[in-house]
């Protein structure tokens, strides 16, 4: 709204800028009625070509935001899919893998017990 109300100032001043050109420029009335005229002509003409390609732009965007309403869901329902079966794929992968931790932290387990059950030579018994 606050564009629409700056384009019509905007031409508005535009306007009263070239009426009062042309009345204070030293021609005749017939050539200044002639002026004015031509500068009408102009004017009208801007006026409905800048109305068609704003009725092209608001045409455009309806198209837009129709193609955007119907192509959401498909990506979202796309993309739903895609993690579905990522999920899926990865699963037997994730059982796999937790399956070899608990096999290290056996190991681990066994290895420390081990450890802990060699008593360590000491210097003493070599004196």
């Amino acid at each position: 709204m606050k564009g629409k109300h700056i384009f019509l100032g905007f031409l508005t001043g535009a306007a009263i800028a070239g009426i009062g050109t042309l009345l204070y420029a030293p021609t005749s009335g017939k050539t200044l009625r002639h002026n004015l005229q031509i500068n009408y002509d102009k004017l009208h003409e801007i006026l409905a070509d800048i109305k068609d390609k704003l009725n092209q732009v608001k045409s455009e965007s309806a198209s837009v935001a129709t193609l955007g309403k119907e192509s959401i869901p498909l990506f979202i329902t796309e993309v739903t899919s895609i993690i579905k079966d990522w999920q899926t794929d990865v699963q037997p992968h994730k059982r796999e893998i937790q399956k070899l931790m608990k096999d290290i932290e056996t190991n681990l387990g066994e290895l420390e017990k081990i450890v802990a059950d060699s008593a360590p030579v000491s210097n003493k018994d070599y004196e």
